[in-house]
């Protein structure tokens, strides 16, 4: 039987505390908008090559069929790297809520309730 592990605590940050950590945030969430726009727009292309095979024959006959084989590898290669730029962020205890627009939330406490910290990229 294996016992799970505490979940971590929940990481408050002053304002003051925010703003010092900003700069690695910044880099961290241009990469992340950077890389979800690119996932996004050949995610895009990969489904419209798909439905433009529709049901045709796919096999080592299609010639479009290693691109997208080599595509999809790719998109999974960079679905696993934005995870990893998101997880970066939950260990510095930034919240990520929206990928294309570059926000996050930093959890903090103001009169004894929780709130939250708002920061855009740009």
């Amino acid at each position: 039987m294996t016992i799970p592990a505490p979940a971590p605590a929940v990481r408050r940050f002053t304002v003051a505390e925010a703003n010092r950590t900003l700069p690695l945030v910044r880099m961290i969430v241009q990469d992340i908008v950077e890389l979800y726009t690119d996932l996004h727009r050949r995610r895009e292309r990969l489904v419209a090559l798909r439905n433009r095979q529709g049901q045709a024959q796919r096999g080592p006959s299609d010639p479009y069929e290693a691109e997208v084989i080599q595509m999809e590898s790719e998109l999974e290669s960079d679905v696993e790297r934005l995870q990893r730029y998101v997880d970066e962020l939950k260990q510095i205890g930034v919240e990520l809520k929206d990928p294309l627009a570059g926000l996050v939330d930093f959890r903090t406490e103001f009169e004894g309730r929780d709130a939250w910290l708002c920061w855009k990229l740009g």
